[in-house]
């Protein structure tokens, strides 16, 4: 697929749930508020085929072989996350520029400047999208620099897994897939599938219910997650395994399928892409949705605030994700260049295509990044409005 087919894919992704993000911020009573105005995010988007190429099988890496442990434990107080043993607050950023080019050199060269430059800001985990880009090259890059990564495995939303023909052989996948990286030491999580029941099903809160085939599309989806993530982990105990979702919007689904599948998985980290001022609310209220898992903020961003005036909100969106640190395992900003494959990379890049700075946002980034001492949590007070009070 060309460059111009996967941006026009990916972008309507993303699209949805600003749209949605948008529409609740407009909404005076925030999202349970806002259902007078959903028909845009209400909307089920149609399902495409992947909007990125699978893993490579045949991609190789180079740096030593033997996995660093990442391990999430859960305590009294909530959970704790640690790498190689070591206490850490995921400071991630997502990193997805169209990095696909045949040119092995280009490739290093990039990534050798981007991931060096993460590092200086104080980054430790990189989160994407796109297996063409964090592949076995990346990984070694990000190794040298001192960074894990969230490796992606994306998912094709056109496969009906309701079918156990299609179920067996995305399953293959993703386990030959764990096989092939396993071993590398950059490796944090394994991140399957992202906001791929957004696809299926209207969100948790719109009036209107699934139809029988949404319904049945959305039971299968989750079911197969959680079988996918309970395979990988047999596989796999060195590493969690990442689910990413729009908001907390298609909880239910997923929490049906684990109560199906009872069991003990502080592993399974539930990432919630947000960007909306009710994050304080949804990281509040989750042990209500019947997921008895650690959170990620896997995807955050100032949603309106144009260049040179994001600075306090990202400020304060850090602040309500660390003052949640006994549930929340730290969060990732969206996104590190404004040559992304999607039309709101433009707006929300931190740097040019060159690795230029746009504005202050990464300043502000490295400021909050550099200082985190991974012990925010303090009690809190929600305000309503995504910030502490």
């Amino acid at each position: 697929m060309g460059t111009d087919g996967v941006a026009r894919r990916v972008t309507s992704r993303r699209r949805l749930l600003l749209t949605g993000a948008a529409l609740a911020l407009g909404a005076a009573m925030g999202r349970t508020g806002s259902a007078g105005a959903v028909p845009l995010a209400c909307a089920v988007p149609p399902r495409e085929p992947l909007p990125f190429a699978p893993p490579d099988p045949a991609a190789s890496w180079a740096a030593p072989s033997g996995p660093v442990v990442t391990t999430v434990t859960p305590s009294a107080a909530g959970y704790e996350y640690r790498v190689g043993g070591q206490p850490e607050t995921i400071r991630g950023m997502g990193y997805n520029p169209m990095l696909t080019d045949s040119d092995q050199d280009a490739r290093r060269g990039r990534l050798d400047r981007d991931l060096g430059l993460m590092a200086d800001t104080g980054v430790n985990t990189v989160v994407g999208w796109n297996p063409a880009v964090l592949d076995g090259l990346a990984l070694d890059v990000a190794h040298r620099h001192g960074l894990g990564v969230a490796l992606p495995f994306d998912v094709d939303f056109t496969v009906d897994v309701t079918q156990p023909a299609a179920r067996e052989e995305l399953t293959a996948a993703v386990l030959a897939w764990v096989d092939q990286y396993r071993q590398h030491p950059a490796v944090r999580l394994w991140a399957v599938g992202n906001e791929v029941l957004e696809r299926s099903v209207p969100p948790a809160w719109c009036a209107d219910r699934p139809s029988e085939s949404q319904d049945a599309w959305a039971t299968a989806w989750s079911s197969l997650l959680v079988d996918l993530a309970d395979q990988i982990h047999a596989r796999d105990r060195h590493h969690p395994v990442l689910y990413r979702e729009a908001e907390d919007a298609y909880a239910p689904w997923l929490a049906r399928a684990l109560a199906a599948r009872p069991g003990d998985r502080p592993w399974l980290v539930y990432g919630i892409n947000a960007y909306t001022p009710r994050l304080g609310e949804m990281l509040d209220t989750w042990p209500a949705r019947g997921i008895p898992s650690p959170l990620l903020v896997s995807e955050f961003a100032p949603l309106n605030a144009p260049r040179g005036e994001r600075v306090d909100q990202l400020r304060a969106i850090w602040g309500v994700i660390r003052s949640r640190s006994r549930q929340v395992l730290g969060g990732a900003v969206y996104v590190w260049s404004t040559d992304g494959p999607e039309a709101v990379d433009r707006s929300f890049g931190l740097v040019d295509a060159s690795g230029e700075p746009v504005d202050d946002a990464l300043d502000a980034i490295a400021a909050l990044f550099q200082t985190d001492t991974g012990h925010a949590d303090t009690g809190h007070a929600n305000s309503g409005d995504g910030t502490r009070s």
